[in-house]
Parts: C-alpha cells; sequence; structure tokens
C-alpha cells in the first residue's frame, strides 16, 4: 500500500526530483502544498510510494494556472482640461487589452460601481472640477490597485470665441531626459506641458497627447505614462475653444536602455 505521494511539475515521467511529498493521509486530506512559478500555467503529476520505496507511473496531468498579477488601467478618451458641456463620456481598456474581464468606475468622491467595458457616460454635471477613475480587474479577480484616473471641468458658461481660426501653441514645461537607463522592464515617465491663445484663456485650453503607435488621447498636464525599453515619441497639442488644434505640436523623443 501506498505511503508517500510525490508531487511533480512539468515532467511528463516523474523521474525527476519531487518538487513535494507528503503522507498518504496529507494528499487525502488537506492536500500537499507544492509551490508553482508565478503568472504561468503548470502541469502537475503525482506518484504514489510503498514503504518499499517503490514508485509508481504518473498520474494524469492536471494543468494548473497561477494568476496573481492585477492589469493596469488605461483611459483612452474623455474630457480634459475645462469643457463647456455637462453630459461627458469616457472610454478605458485594460493593459494588456485581453486581461481585463471586467471595470469598475467612479466620479469624484463616489464609491467604485461595475461599468461596461464600452465606456461610461455621466450627464448632467454640475460646473465645477470633477475626477474620474476606473480600474480593470481580471478572470482571476485581481483588480488594478492603483486606478486610471482623469481629472477636468465643467464650465457651461464657456463659449467659443466668434470667428477664431488661429490655433493655440503647445509647449513641454518637463520631459524625461534622451536616454534614461533602468534595470527594470518598465520605467515610468512624466510630461507636464501647457499652451498659449490669442483669444481662448489658458484655463479653457484641452490637450490632445500621443505616445508611440497608440491613438491620439484627450490628456491633462501633468501625465505619466509606462515605457519600456527602446525608442519613444510623445506628443502634445493643444486646442481652443474653437476648436483649433496646435498644427505642430510640443514633442519629446527619449530612449529607454538597460542599466549595464
Amino acid at each position: 500500500d501506498p505511503v508517500l505521494v510525490r508531487i511533480y511539475l512539468d515532467d511528463a515521467t516523474c523521474t525527476a526530483p519531487a518538487d513535494a511529498t507528503g503522507t498518504v493521509a496529507q494528499f487525502n486530506g488537506g492536500g500537499i502544498a507544492v509551490g508553482v512559478p508565478s503568472d504561468a500555467t503548470s502541469t502537475i503529476r503525482a506518484a504514489a510510494v510503498d514503504a518499499a520505496g517503490n514508485q509508481s507511473g504518473c498520474s494524469n496531468a492536471a494543468a494548473y494556472i497561477e494568476d496573481s498579477t492585477a492589469p493596469d488601467t488605461a483611459i483612452g478618451s474623455g474630457p480634459a482640461g475645462t469643457v463647456a458641456t455637462n453630459d461627458v463620456t469616457f472610454t478605458y481598456a485594460g493593459v494588456p487589452v485581453a486581461d481585463a474581464a471586467s471595470f469598475e468606475c467612479r466620479l469624484d468622491s463616489g464609491d467604485f460601481a461595475a461599468c461596461p467595458a464600452s465606456g461610461a457616460e455621466f450627464a448632467d454635471l454640475p460646473d465645477g472640477a470633477h475626477t474620474f477613475e476606473v480600474r480593470a480587474t481580471d478572470a482571476a479577480g485581481n483588480t488594478d490597485a492603483t486606478p486610471a484616473a482623469a481629472s477636468f471641468s465643467v464650465d457651461t458658461t464657456v463659449t467659443p470665441p466668434v470667428g477664431d481660426l488661429l490655433a493655440p501653441d503647445t509647449v513641454l514645461e518637463k520631459k524625461p531626459p534622451r536616454k534614461i537607463k533602468t534595470d527594470e522592464r518598465k520605467v515610468r515617465v512624466r510630461f507636464r506641458f501647457a499652451g498659449s491663445d490669442e483669444t481662448t484663456p489658458q484655463s479653457a485650453l484641452s490637450f490632445e497627447c500621443k505616445f508611440d503607435g497608440k491613438p491620439v488621447d484627450d490628456c491633462e498636464s501633468p501625465i505619466r505614462r509606462k515605457a519600456k525599453l527602446g525608442k519613444h515619441v510623445f506628443t502634445a497639442a493643444a486646442v481652443d475653444a474653437a476648436g483649433n488644434t496646435d498644427p505642430s505640436p510640443a514633442r519629446s523623443r527619449f530612449k529607454v536602455i538597460p542599466e549595464s
């Protein structure tokens, strides 16, 4: 009769050293604990051992998926700066997109609540400052601990100047150095930008940003992005109350390289 059970990870023949060993009573009771690689799929097999040390063949394989890493969340589009409407819509996605199984959103000091993957809409907002937050949760139940956030203001008294055809200018007030050395897979970079226009007050300007090959998004200064190893390009363009966009956005080019 078997007295021990040996557990093997990713070993189809059960001939390598066992990854865990326990008694039959443990196996039939609470189970035998075995460590598995993080964020990976492991194939688990077991073999029985009798009192003389004879080992049986491998059991059937069981696949175990370990997922303890939460997804990131990114806001795709939405109001930025000061807007003249009190009806707003945000779109968002998980990073990576496939990792997000559901989303929760909140506005200002409200509680997080489930929101559709297609986006969140808010109507009849009062004039004033607002903050929107959204967080993704994956299929394993891991929730982004740092929700994506966007701040904006509603001012329904703002009206576009009549006949304003001149586009605003944009400047980058803060940007990363041309070369960033790191021993991590990704680094966080920060950009601060501002605009000026002949007719629209600076506080009423909005901005559009683009990072690498991603689509142009509404944004607000300052903004942070995650950059992996390689070359990167960030641009920011001011938009005035008449809808004129800076045709020559402020631009930052930089490269993330390994520390050694």
